[in-house]
């Protein structure tokens, strides 16, 4: 088959796309990008993997990979002749004229598949919205069309981060399994595709645990998903994903029309109840957690509040033993007479007082906070205002 543009454009699906008046939006960009993805990969070729044609020049690489298992690699150009050594036999000569005849006509083919998917761009979309990548010399030589749908996107597509956190949520909506599978399957792509447009392309490990995970909680393909996850890492593609599951769907389908169609229904009704138990008990042991870090934070200011009353009680405790070793000392530095002792340790203090003990040497013992208190005892009595208490030692006021 011939490489020429003209002739590729020929093989195309979509041999006419409708020019688009006024500026695009995502919808308009991304149906034109469809058709040209529908055009590559109508032309065959062995490149990533050899089943979908030239699609990878149309799309990110990581995107590819979710309908391939292998790469898309863009060749090089072999030059316009073979290296031959000169040493080569003739059957090595011929080989190699072979192979470098081969890559050359791979090499054209690509170049002027993405010069007939650029020319449909441009022909599809106003000027004005594509001239920023003309080179003024050049002009679009060197620009590809991926690189032009890009722009496109990034100009025109408005997709914000916000946009793609709900493009990340919509991808995970709950599969009714009683609607067709291919539903999902649907829900799936578009948040692929609109995460290309934002250039935050999904992996395809990624894409295959969210389609298994929305799958796996309907709660009717046990069976299905335990042989999904049996393959190899080189069988599980997006493509083999979908046969596997649609065979899945297809067969418990007709399960459902050989009982009378309660089984999709009855499996969802178990699922949407397990979910609500699960919520209730989440829910539950939330309400417990908080009762028990309430009653930790209640114990904890309890704890608190006791040591601080020991901490006040220790500390009384201590300047009563400080000013009674005083006033033993003092006892026996003034020799024999009480009064020389006594008098000291009495005057320690010149006004804690207690209605009870009355003049007291300890700053911690007062009307209130005497622990002893005798009948009729008054807390708010003081050395100055006694209030009919005791009197003693009070002589040492003055």
């Amino acid at each position: 088959m011939s490489s020429s543009v003209e002739s590729i454009r020929s093989a195309f699906e979509h041999q006419t796309i409708l020019p688009y008046t006024g500026e695009p939006d995502y919808e308009a960009i991304k149906s034109v990008h469809d058709k040209l993805k529908a055009n590559a990969a109508s032309i065959p070729s062995t490149l990533g993997g050899g089943q979908h044609g030239l699609l990878g020049l149309i799309m990110s690489d990581a995107t590819y990979l979710l309908v391939s298992n292998t790469a898309f690699l863009h060749p090089t150009n072999p030059g316009l002749l073979p290296h031959i050594p000169s040493d080569a036999t003739a059957a090595i000569s011929y080989e190699l004229v072979r192979q470098h005849k081969a890559a050359l006509q791979i090499f054209y083919t690509v170049q002027n598949t993405d010069r007939a998917l650029k020319q449909q761009l441009l022909e599809t979309f106003d000027a004005i919205y594509t001239d920023d990548l003309r080179d003024s010399n050049i002009g679009f030589t060197g620009t590809t069309a991926i690189t032009i749908i890009t722009h496109l996107y990034d100009l025109f597509g408005n997709i914000s981060a916000a946009d793609l956190a709900k493009n990340d949520e919509d991808m995970v909506t709950p599969y009714d399994s009683s609607s067709p599978i291919t539903k999902l399957f649907s829900q799936i792509e578009e948040a692929v595709a609109y995460a290309e447009a934002g250039q935050t392309p999904f992996t395809l490990p990624q894409v295959l645990q969210k389609a298994y995970l929305l799958i796996l909680t309907t709660g009717i393909y046990g069976d299905d998903c335990r042989s999904w996850k049996r393959r190899s890492s080189s069988e599980q593609t997006w493509n083999n994903f979908k046969k596997h599951f649609t065979l899945a769907y297809t067969s418990l389908r007709e399960t459902q029309l050989a009982t009378g169609g309660s089984q999709f229904h009855g499996a969802n009704a178990v699922v949407h109840q397990e979910y609500t138990d699960a919520i209730n008990t989440l829910a539950t042991n939330a309400t417990e957690q908080h009762t028990l870090v309430a009653n930790v934070v209640q114990t904890n200011s309890t704890l608190l509040d006791q040591v601080k009353a020991l901490q006040t009680q220790l500390a009384a405790i201590t300047t009563q033993t400080t000013n009674t070793n005083q006033g033993n000392s003092g006892s026996g530095g003034g020799g024999s007479g009480n009064g020389g002792g006594s008098s000291t340790r009495r005057i320690n203090n010149d006004e804690s007082y207690c209605h009870t003990h009355g003049r007291t040497r300890n700053p911690a013992h007062t009307s209130i906070s005497c622990e002893r208190k005798k009948p009729g005892h008054k807390d708010t009595a003081t050395l100055h205002n006694q209030l009919g208490g005791s009197t003693r030692w009070c002589a040492a006021q003055t």
